[in-house]
């Protein structure tokens, strides 16, 4: 018989470490409650993915209550990110390997309550949703298998809204009711997603005992895990004085990280020059960077004797400047002299796990074993989802809790080591006038506060960025902005239940996933080099994709605008531009569509959408796309290498 006490012997059997007691305190409350707290308010590095485990645990403990089951049977873990090193997968199969092969009593005794759920199945899978393929939901066959799922808000929130991306029309409601009964929604980073969290309160409204048409209702539930919580909610969930002198979280917070605050002038303004971004703007920013991890470079060189072979991280606001930034560092550094690395969002998984192996040196308790520096280039997918632990980290400016995000993989297990950190801006971003197509006036504001508490360190301006340290005021307008989702009105609702036919006055559930004028991830797009338009008819393509069809590790998720873009000018475009079918505010997280949207051309490239064996699948032409679309891409398009999307290789 399994009980609350137990949790700490499976932790360790699973992880090979004891839990925190933040950990072992959360799994009493729910066992004892029946419910998550609304919002777990844990600061970075204190291990908040642990959630997959107690949930799985919980359910183990609810697994023999029948109908009075509190615990819900699928796990939703969910970040708003284009995921490049998705740890909490990662997790999620270990955990998963750890009950099909249990390592101790404790995980047997697990395994063995959650088979009385899954029955014939495995005691638990998880799963990774990454994009809609058509006939890749083994995961949805059955509504009683324990189930882990690591994803993004567009894969989940399109789902539990009944208009599931790449999901064809007859198991629209089906992946609607696994995601919206009996599933527990750990929303990760929640700040990064306001719009998703209003919406899920609108959910949580219309499953409650004024909407239901049944007093028998599944568990289900949401829970906030999040580093910046913003407003105060109700039965939060924290640290307490055991976290706190607990001897690695002790480390973890008081953890010194002082920043360097750095401004440049660049020699043209944002945007101006040759295409959306200016080649001249993306060399200047990224030549000021690269001077800046050479000064890190040199801080560790100079230290004394022991200081790490150092991995620094730089972290930029765009794809293009994350590009321009790895072209200059990978020709400033030989080989011998560093190893380079690039992370971006759009990213195939195939692709993503051989650049998630370099990461392993520096992974969090991971040996140091590096024999040369490397250099990590990343945009904003570097905030969230990822445990490495850098020595130094180049930033450029960004909102206050972004660059709390981005600090918390500096020293993150708290190393006896002297760090380094520098936060650059232009002083073009930093101007009255200036709008960031990403950040829009937060960065102005978030450089004022970081100023505000900074001091002079020699011929520096430093600012501490340490857990326990900071100490910059975190108000609205130095904050990340914040969509808000529209009222889910029940009309809405009855709209979007209809999925078979599809209504023609559909709501647009974008605006409920990422706001007004926010642009969601929902293209997949994969290459292919054995199709062609011009030789291949649909029916060819049809058979040849049927034997060897489409996998969602061979795909990116882009907006739709950006595949849009890249089809319809990519064959104008001048090859040397790499921000030319990119335009410049590309990032890693939501933004608005350009307002230019470009004309449809005669020559622009087709692609072949795909959406299994039957008449829908065919060759079409860009201005055909929609959301949630799967997309084949003949090779020669170009578009993609070996790290993630690049619209300007062909």
């Amino acid at each position: 018989m399994l009980s609350a006490e137990d949790f700490p012997g499976f932790f360790h059997e699973v992880q090979g470490c004891a839990p925190f007691p933040w950990q072992a305190r959360l799994l009493r409350r729910i066992a004892e409650r029946g419910v998550w707290p609304n919002v777990l308010d844990l600061p970075t590095g204190s291990g908040k993915t642990a959630a997959l485990d107690i949930a799985a645990f919980h359910l183990a403990l609810e697994a023999g209550r029948g109908e009075t089951r509190r615990a819900p049977v699928r796990i939703a873990l969910v970040v708003d990110r284009r995921l490049v090193v998705d740890d909490a997968y990662t997790r999620a199969r270990r955990l998963q390997d750890a009950l099909a092969a249990p390592p101790g009593p404790v995980t047997a005794r697990v395994a063995n309550s959650l088979r009385t759920l899954s029955g014939d199945g495995p005691p638990l899978v998880a799963r990774r949703l990454r994009g809609g393929i058509p006939r890749e939901d083994d995961w949805a066959r059955t509504p009683s298998q324990p189930t882990l799922l690591c994803s993004t808000v567009d894969q989940v929130g399109s789902r539990l809204l009944f208009r599931g991306y790449g999901v064809s029309d007859a198991m629209k409601p089906v992946h609607a009711g696994l995601i919206g009964s009996d599933c527990l929604i750990l929303l990760d980073e929640a700040h990064l997603a306001e719009p998703f969290r209003q919406t899920l309160d609108w959910v949580r409204v219309y499953r409650g005992p004024n909407w239901r048409r049944t007093d028998l209702a599944s568990p289900w539930g949401v829970a906030l895990l999040t580093a910046t919580p913003g407003e105060t909610r109700p039965d939060a969930f924290a640290l307490d004085d055991a976290d706190r002198s607990h001897p690695v979280l002790r480390r973890r917070l008081a953890a010194s990280k002082p920043a360097r605050l750095v401004e440049w002038r660049a020699r043209t303004a944002p945007g101006t020059d040759a295409g959306h971004h200016g080649e001249r703007d993306l060399a200047d920013r990224a030549a000021a960077i690269s001077d800046r991890v050479r000064d890190a470079l040199e801080h560790f060189h100079q230290a004394a004797n022991g200081a790490p072979v150092p991995a620094v991280g730089v972290v930029v606001n765009r794809v293009a400047r994350a590009r321009a930034v790895f072209r200059t560092l990978t020709d400033r550094y030989r080989p011998a002299d560093a190893d380079c690395l690039l992370l971006i969002g759009p990213a195939r998984p195939v692709d993503r796990d051989g650049l998630a192996a370099r990461l392993a040196p520096v992974r969090t308790g991971a040996d140091r074993d590096l024999d040369r520096p490397l250099l990590v280039v990343a945009t904003q997918c570097i905030e969230a989802g990822v445990d490495i632990d850098l020595d130094a980290l180049v930033t450029e400016a960004a909102p206050l809790d972004s660059l709390r995000q981005r600090f918390g993989r500096l020293n993150r297990a708290g190393r006896d080591i002297r760090p380094y950190a520098a936060v650059i801006a232009a002083r073009a971003d930093l101007s009255a006038r200036a709008d960031d197509p990403v950040y829009g006036t937060a960065l102005k504001a978030a450089w004022e506060r970081l100023r505000a508490v900074a001091v002079a360190d020699g011929g520096d301006t430093v600012v501490e960025f340490g857990p326990d340290g900071f100490a910059a005021d975190m108000d609205a307008e130095a904050l990340a902005r914040k969509a808000d989702a529209p009222v889910l009105m029940p009309a809405h609702l009855d709209l979007l239940s209809q999925t078979s036919p599809i209504p023609a006055a559909d709501p647009d559930i974008s605006l409920y996933l990422h706001g007004q004028a926010r642009q969601p991830d929902s293209i997949s797009v994969v290459w292919r080099a054995d199709i062609d338009p011009e030789a291949h008819r649909d029916d060819d393509v049809r058979r040849l994709l049927t034997l060897v069809p489409p996998r969602s590790r061979e795909a990116v998720e882009l907006p739709l605008w950006a595949v849009r873009r890249w089809l319809t000018r990519a064959r104008a475009a001048p090859a040397h531009l790499a921000d030319s079918a990119a335009p410049a505010h590309l990032a890693d997280i939501a933004t608005p569509a350009p307002a230019d949207e470009p004309p449809p051309a005669p020559d622009a490239r087709r692609v072949f959408r795909w959406a299994g064996n039957d008449d829908r699948s065919r060759w079409i032409d860009p201005a055909a796309l929609r959301p949630g679309d799967t997309v084949i891409a003949p090779a020669r398009h170009g578009g993609v290498d070996a790290c993630g999307w690049d619209p300007a290789r062909w």
